[in-house]
């Protein structure tokens, strides 16, 4: 086998491996983008009664706000204080 043949065929393979991870790195560096807009965005819009779901998936109702915690209804007059972060959406029909 040609030494140059061989060569040639690992620097094509390596050029593709390189534009492959480039490709991978542009498509995810934009979904992160995304992504971090859209909870910025959700955490600069809570307000007293929007419902809301937490990561763990508990539903509550927001009572008040503060700089980085939120106190939540939960149901029957229990309220709880969770970090503004742990909020992962808004329900629809917001305010009740």
């Amino acid at each position: 086998m040609d030494l140059n043949l061989v060569l040639y065929v690992s620097l094509v393979l390596a050029a593709y491996l390189t534009l492959a991870v480039a490709i991978y790195y542009v498509i995810s560096l934009r979904s992160v983008s995304k992504q971090r807009k859209r909870f910025m965005e959700l955490h600069n819009t809570l307000a007293p009664g929007q419902k809301i779901v937490l990561t763990g998936g508990i539903y509550g109702k927001i009572v008040s706000v503060n700089e980085n915690e939120v106190l939540i209804d939960i149901g029957r007059n229990v309220t709880m204080t969770v970090s503004r972060f742990a909020i992962s959406d808004i329900l629809p029909g917001d305010h009740a």
